[in-house]
């Protein structure tokens, strides 16, 4: 999934962030539409599993479609073909203003939206596509949003859908320890579960969520303090989550719970980061946290995750070392178990950006080649969630954009 590289855990009350592209140095106008013969695409590290033969064969395949297409095209069959080349960047949002730039040996980024919030609309990118994933088996056909309907909220019962179909079905047992050497029955497939998806359905919309831990009397406990909006009882389980810089695993999950129980996002923001507080646990991963005793004696109830965290992460990290830790596993397995409590969202998927002076003319066949990637042939997108890529023209991201900006200032 992707993360914004910045502090924005005020970003639902304040839009008026500091620009850090601002200052680009001078727009590098000597490569100005001129046709460029090595393609580069910053992208997301990808999970573990993904070999440089998966690389190469999604570079192959992508610079095949890429020449064919042009060469389709009697207005350009004649410029030179291309190669294409696929770079991992962990901060891609520092690449931003080499693509502003017209820096040439960045022609393309796989960019999050949320890297764009604190972007003016004069600075955005020219648009090439936008990412989708395979839907998971309880996503909504369409998107959903909190309605305020307790038990029967949209998100609420996509959760619910969720521990239904994943964390409480018999044919998989629970997790972590009954998923070990269950490989074959759950489609692992070195990245994900594939069991759990919706193959050949897509969407541009992920969420985040909000994970719980205890017996299923203390579950239900924690369930009721929800749709009751007792937020003294919900906060006493204790909050963890591993940072306040993710918009899908801190922000939005906070604003969810500041609607839920009609508190000011600010004062829950204030509440989640002020240290020291014995009801919250700020910089503890979830999967080796959550349910978890700590030296003091004290268990966290409560997290922050990703919608689908289950799919994409096995029961232990180590299989083969002898001291291995398992994943979501609380002390007190399998008395205690992980559930979903709510998701809470949507988001959308990141964008493919260009950067500025390419040719348009490259920019157009480049989205073209990425639509043409079948799922098999996007290895790139088994291990990265990428799955497929639609073209959009620079009014629709326009449109998301403002959409999102717009969202945000209403948090």
């Amino acid at each position: 999934m992707s993360k914004i590289t910045q502090k924005i855990k005020q970003l639902f009350l304040v839009l008026t962030l500091a620009t850090p592209f601002m200052a680009v140095s001078c727009f590098n106008s000597s490569n100005l539409n001129e046709w460029d013969q090595e393609l580069t695409i910053y992208a997301p590290q990808p999970n573990p599993g993904f070999s440089e033969e998966d690389k190469t064969n999604w570079e192959k395949t992508l610079t095949n479609y890429f020449n064919e297409t042009k060469n389709n095209i009697s207005s350009l069959k004649n410029k030179p073909n291309v190669s294409v080349k696929l770079e991992f960047a962990s901060d891609r949002s520092a690449l931003y203003p080499k693509f502003l730039a017209n820096n040439s040996t960045n022609d393309f980024v796989i960019m999050s939206y949320t890297d764009l919030v604190d972007v003016s609309e004069e600075d955005l990118l020219p648009s090439v596509a936008q990412s989708q994933t395979i839907k998971f088996l309880w996503t909504p056909d369409k998107p959903v949003h909190f309605e305020n309907k307790k038990e029967n909220d949209p998100l609420y019962l996509m959760a619910q859908n969720a521990n239904k179909i994943q964390l409480e079905n018999s044919n998989y047992g629970t997790y972590p320890l009954d998923w070990i050497n269950n490989e074959k029955k759950l489609k692992w497939d070195g990245s994900k579960y594939e069991v759990f998806y919706k193959l050949g359905s897509y969407t541009e919309n992920y969420y985040g969520s909000i994970l719980i831990s205890g017996t299923e009397e203390q579950r239900e406990q924690i369930k009721q303090a929800w749709i009751n909006k007792d937020w003294d009882t919900f906060r006493s389980f204790g909050i963890v989550f591993d940072s306040s810089d993710s918009l899908a695993k801190f922000n939005l999950p906070a604003s969810l719970i500041a609607k839920n129980f009609n508190l000011k996002y600010s004062d829950i923001v204030n509440y989640l980061i002020k240290q020291p507080n014995d009801l919250v646990s700020l910089g503890n991963v979830p999967e080796s946290s959550l349910g978890v005793q700590t030296s003091t004696g004290k268990v966290y109830r409560i997290a922050f995750e990703y919608d689908g965290v289950f799919n994409w992460t096995p029961p232990t990290w180590t299989p083969d070392s002898a001291s291995k830790s398992y994943n979501f596993k609380p002390t007190n397995y399998p008395n205690e178990q992980v559930r979903y409590l709510t998701m809470s969202g949507p988001l959308l998927y990141d964008a493919v950006l260009a950067r500025k002076g390419i040719s348009k003319e490259q920019i157009d066949i480049f989205a073209q080649a990425l639509e043409k990637l079948t799922y098999e042939e996007n290895t790139y997108g088994i291990y990265s969630g990428f799955n497929k890529f639609v073209k959009m023209s620079d009014k629709e991201l326009l449109t998301k954009y403002s959409t999102l900006k717009e969202m945000l200032k209403h948090e």
